[in-house]
């Protein structure tokens, strides 16, 4: 979830009139965490990573092009309640990501990465109009008003943010439209742009048949400072369990009492169902013995199984050819057919199952 382009939604849309204790601004937090409590009411996924910019230090975007995100002035009390909010998030038991250097997006970028290499389904929930992660038809999107069709106030779809997310870069219109003009490509828009990049499946592709060769250092350039990075250091991403009861105290102690009520809720309910008792099968033990001759030795060995009492047995060395094993079977009923022509051999009778023999 990227938390800060959540947060910022949330400050420009509610009413300033919603404040914590000592009369500060609480519109971001109580936005913020009704939104990050739909998702996860609608979602239940095994864990909640939220990102986060690092406004006090550059990224090597800032350093490779300076006009990147420049000019950008937040409100004191945002920046207040920016300060707060991992602390909510991990109240409620869930992860942050920050770090110097990245942003949040690469966060997100990071996460679906490390999911894909699992195996596993992720879904980035972020407030932008393109989702500036490269996604792939495992990774679903969630959009600002968090419905799963991925409709924001745009109109844009989640396949169209798919689409454009796949062309390479995120298309910012805030990174396009600076790189576009130094470029002598201002005419065109973040969607042709990535009309462009998909029907050449890379930039690379696009420069080589010949266009915008003028513009094509600044635009490898747009492309390194719009394309998330998937090794931004992420923290144990582990299965959560929510831990409501401890956010509604939080959020009492900042003077929030509805959001704090409302979590209250949560944890009451949460509190109330019947958990699910774990069912542990009985552990399974497993002995080796290099027999080393089965028939000379098969008073030892049955001696041997009655105080171990295991469930599967592996014997090695039986030096018992098929037609000498039969007085074997029939002390060992669980062993099946085992045993070789060449005098060797191996078994792994078991009491839970198929046998293993050669």
């Amino acid at each position: 979830m990227d938390g800060d382009s959540f947060a910022h939604r949330a400050y420009h849309g509610l009413p300033r009139t919603i404040r914590r204790a000592g009369d500060k601004g609480g519109g971001a937090i109580v936005g913020f965490a009704n939104t990050l409590l739909r998702l996860y009411e609608q979602e239940r996924p095994r864990a909640v990573l939220v990102g986060w910019d690092t406004l006090e230090a550059q990224t090597y975007r800032n350093r490779a092009f300076p006009a990147y995100q420049a000019g950008r002035v937040f409100d004191d009390e945002l920046l207040d309640q920016l300060r707060l909010l991992p602390a909510f998030v991990t109240s409620c038991g869930f992860a942050n990501a920050r770090g110097a250097g990245y942003e949040a997006d690469d966060f997100l970028a990071a996460a679906a990465a490390r999911e894909e290499r699992k195996g596993s389904r992720s879904i980035v929930a972020s407030g932008e109009g393109c989702v500036p992660a490269r996604l792939r038809a495992d990774h679903d999107l969630v959009s600002g008003t968090g419905r799963r069709d991925g409709q924001d106030r745009t109109g844009r779809g989640a396949r169209a943010l798919r689409r454009r997310s796949q062309a390479g870069p995120g298309l910012h219109r805030a990174t396009w439209r600076p790189i576009g003009q130094a470029a002598g490509c201002a005419r065109h828009r973040p969607k042709t742009a990535a009309s462009l990049l998909l029907q050449a499946r890379d930039l690379e592709t696009l420069l080589a048949s010949g266009r915008f060769a003028a513009q094509a250092d600044d635009l490898r350039l747009f492309k390194r400072i719009a394309t998330m990075d998937a090794l931004a250091p992420l923290p144990p991403i582990r299965h959560q369990r929510p831990t409501w009861r401890e956010a509604a105290e939080l959020a009492l102690s900042w003077g929030l009492a509805s959001l704090s009520d409302r979590l209250a809720e949560l944890a009451a309910k949460a509190e109330s169902r019947p958990r699910a008792k774990a069912v542990c099968a009985p552990p399974l033990r497993i002995a080796t013995f290099n027999i080393n001759n089965v028939n000379r030795r098969l008073a030892n060995l049955l001696g041997w199984l009655a105080r171990a009492k295991p469930d599967v047995v592996c014997l090695q060395e039986l030096k018992a050819r098929t037609t000498a094993f039969p007085q074997v079977r029939s002390r060992l009923p669980g062993i099946g057919q085992c045993g070789a022509e060449s005098g060797a051999g191996t078994a792994s009778p078991s009491w839970r199952g198929t046998p293993n023999q050669s």
